[in-house]
């Protein structure tokens, strides 16, 4: 359903000195589906200047979450207003947008693959949350996984792309039903594509983080081989970040999905986003 224009007021958060987090109560009257986008203004800053900003939380959660990147003069001064004031009016516009996977089909896409790139969290991060609170009420899910590539590491702390513990109890396969011993329903990989001497290796609760740049060939590679071990025929895809990245993403699944002239195999189906770092 979408939302009208009328003034609503807004938390504004500073999570990262060029990130700002904007959350509001959920109207009764405003629904959406995971990885859809809205369109915002803020009257401080203009009644008239509407910009489209994909939503970061979940449907079934309690207040729709926005994150917004200093990237432009408009996201710049958003920022600005956000250090000064920590509520403001909010108009909002959606929501819009529909994935090009059909993300319901829950018989067709119990395997999941979500791969982002810096800002580009917030679209897969309210896909995944999405899927694990589905799967929570009965979706079949035999895995999800979770790959996040990010250049600053002040991000990595305030912004858990999940919100929910990554290690899970897989009620759905057995070790000894898929011969691969999957500790985990999430599987979470995060990478810190700039590195220092001070770069962290973990997070505050305890996860991993790779340095460098995610091998896309090896984690679609290894869904693949999982799929198939699970009997397993179509993994769904969400591709969000900069260009270079979605590229990379879609030629490796391509080079991974089975040919038309083949009778077994596993199929990668892709949906992409562009979100500049």
């Amino acid at each position: 359903m979408a939302y009208s224009r009328y003034p609503r007021e807004a938390r504004l958060e500073v999570v990262t000195s060029d990130v700002v987090k904007i959350s509001f109560l959920k109207p009764d009257n405003f629904s959406y589906n995971p990885g859809q986008f809205v369109q915002i203004a803020f009257p401080d800053l203009s009644v008239f200047a509407f910009h489209p900003i994909s939503i970061s939380s979940a449907p079934h959660e309690k207040y729709v979450t926005l994150h917004v990147r200093g990237l432009g003069n408009w996201s710049k001064r958003l920022i600005a207003l956000a250090k000064s004031k920590e509520t403001a009016s909010i108009l909002v516009e959606g929501p819009y947008g529909c994935a090009s996977i059909d993300i319901e089909d829950h018989d067709r896409y119990q395997m999941v693959l979500c791969v982002s790139g810096g800002i580009g969290v917030t679209h897969c991060q309210s896909v995944a949350k999405s899927i694990l609170n589905e799967h929570d009420r009965g979706r079949k899910l035999k895995q999800l996984r979770f790959v996040w590539a990010i250049r600053d590491p002040d991000m990595l702390n305030a912004m858990d792309p999940l919100e929910t513990p990554l290690v899970l109890d897989d009620p759905v396969v057995a070790a000894d039903e898929s011969g691969i011993d999957p500790k985990k329903l999430v599987k979470a990989d995060i990478f810190l594509t700039k590195t220092s001497s001070n770069s962290p290796s973990s997070l505050e609760d305890g996860r991993k983080v790779h340095h460098g740049r995610p091998d896309l060939n090896a984690i679609i590679k290894d869904m693949k081989d999982d799929a198939m071990r699970l009997g397993v025929t179509h993994v769904a895809v969400f591709a969000c970040g900069p260009m270079k990245l979605l590229h990379q993403v879609k030629a490796t699944c391509r080079a991974h999905s089975k040919a038309l002239t083949e009778s077994e195999g596993v199929s990668f189906r892709v949906h992409e986003e562009v979100f500049n770092f």
